[in-house]
């Protein structure tokens, strides 16, 4: 498996490169979580989302759809293990440990509040939104020491 760089020049036309829709959509939750930004914004004119826009809201109902249906858990945190390690430290020590444990309630959360219709909105772009500032607030909760060890309990 081919691991993924993750950078600031990232550009909305180098989507169909990735080897499947999770990596599309890791790259753009790792880049939200450690603030990079792309170099160009999939932005929606005022008459409506734009193409990249489309497709940007394609790609990451697909990589929901990968997350749930067509990999087993195994394969799913093997893939999340391989992605932290590409990244520099601090980010790998606080990437790796939840995703080993906790893979199945990410998913979760991630599913319950990451509506692909809103990614892209006429005000803002794919990686800019409220949903996005959610998100990390769910990441942030996980890798808290009292929560996985309430977790644990159960």
């Amino acid at each position: 498996m081919n691991r993924i760089q993750v950078g600031n020049d990232l550009k909305n036309d180098e989507i169909d490169h990735f080897d499947s829709p999770i990596n599309y959509f890791l790259v753009s939750l790792i880049s939200i979580l450690y603030g990079i930004e792309y170099t160009e914004a999939v932005m929606a004119d005022k008459g409506g989302r734009s193409p990249s826009c489309e497709k940007c809201i394609h790609s990451i109902q697909n990589a929901i759809s990968y997350l749930n249906k067509t990999s087993t858990r195994e394969e799913v945190q093997k893939f999340f293990t391989d992605f932290c390690s590409t990244l520099e430290l601090p980010e790998r020590i606080f990437c790796i440990p939840y995703v080993k444990k906790y893979f199945p309630r990410i998913v979760a959360a991630v599913n319950k509040i990451v509506n692909p219709l809103v990614w892209c909105q006429s005000w803002g772009s794919c990686v800019k939104s409220v949903n996005l500032k959610q998100l990390k607030n769910i990441f942030e909760i996980l890798s808290r020491k009292p929560f996985i060890e309430q977790n644990q309990r159960k």
